[in-house]
């Protein structure tokens, strides 16, 4: 099964909307492509709906079915494990780094929760609330920072002086919050639409889907510029470091990509064509893992990759 892209010259146009099903024969099939364009030029983009391309360092080691809507992924390097939120039930997973689940709900009565990031010993997690700061050991959540002026709070990240950073995607805006004190580092159109996001020493990186672009934001200025654009129609969702100077980050709609320090972008996983999904991915550099949750796939999928043996 083919799917053929018409490209339109009216804004907005973009991915593959049309389908062709092709009775193609073991051999040799001709394909002849005809069309008429009344203005602005034209082209063909298709590709099989059912491939899933890999970049040849990827191999797939293990698959789970049946989580509840999983969004978000952190690894615990402590206690060797994965959590992963799950949007649809209120719960975050604990799950081995074999694909066992260890415990389904182990955290449970979250308002639909979505990024997370494990930081000097406990886990961060975001739900409709704010940020809640749950200690691994018990389980149990033992503080929140509160955010009554968000509209959807999505993901987090932590600057190297303990200051939380969250993407809010229908505010427009990332909070900072330090020192017990919540405010808006930045927002407005620069970064419409924010999801993903990474802390370093002078910047945040925010995925930002109303163009599909990655925005470098100085923590100094809170001065807005671009770091790379995949392009419209993309999701920007995940986001973060190789472990050696370089950034890995996803398109929800189904493609992981890696991302030079100058902003060059390459694919390593396209799942787009029979609807794979790649929300907010986990990627453990000393492990060589990198796991991939589907959201409303209700799946989980780690990928052994030699990303760190170049």
């Amino acid at each position: 099964m083919i799917n053929a892209d018409r490209k339109e010259t009216r804004p907005f146009a973009f991915g593959y909307s049309d389908t062709v099903y092709l009775p193609l024969e073991k051999g040799e099939n001709i394909l002849v492509l005809c069309l008429s364009e009344k203005f602005g030029g034209w082209g063909f983009k298709m590709r099989d709906m059912n491939a899933i391309y890999k970049d040849e360092r990827l191999c797939e080691a293990w698959t789970i079915d049946g989580l509840s809507a999983p969004e978000s992924v952190a690894y615990d390097p402590v206690r060797d494990v994965l959590y992963v939120s799950c949007f649809s039930d209120g719960s975050i997973a604990k799950i081995g780094l074999d694909g066992t689940i260890i415990a389904r709900n182990w955290v449970s009565g979250l308002a639909a929760p979505t990024g997370l990031t494990f930081h000097d010993g406990m886990l961060y997690a975001i739900d409709r609330s704010g940020v809640l700061v749950i200690n691994p050991e018990t389980a149990e959540v033992s503080a929140r920072h509160i955010i009554p002026e968000a509209s959807f709070v999505n993901d987090i990240a932590i600057g190297e002086d303990g200051a939380i950073y969250v993407t809010d995607t229908f505010k427009n805006c990332v909070f900072r919050i330090l020192d017990g004190k919540t405010e808006v580092l930045v927002e407005g159109k620069a970064i419409e639409s924010p999801n993903g996001i990474l802390a370093e020493k002078d910047r945040l990186l925010v995925g930002v889907s109303v163009d599909g672009s990655i925005k470098a934001v100085d923590l100094k200025t809170a001065a807005v510029t671009t770091f790379l654009t995949l392009g419209g129609g993309s999701i920007m969702d995940g986001l973060t470091c190789d472990g050696k100077g370089e950034y890995l980050f996803s398109d929800y709609y189904g493609r992981v990509c890696r991302a030079d320090k100058n902003g060059n972008a390459s694919i390593l996983l396209d799942s787009r064509g029979p609807h794979g999904y790649a929300a907010d991915f986990a990627y453990i550099p000393c492990k060589g893992l990198l796991i991939v949750p589907s959201l409303y796939g209700n799946g989980l999928t780690a990928y052994s990759c030699g990303l760190n043996e170049e």
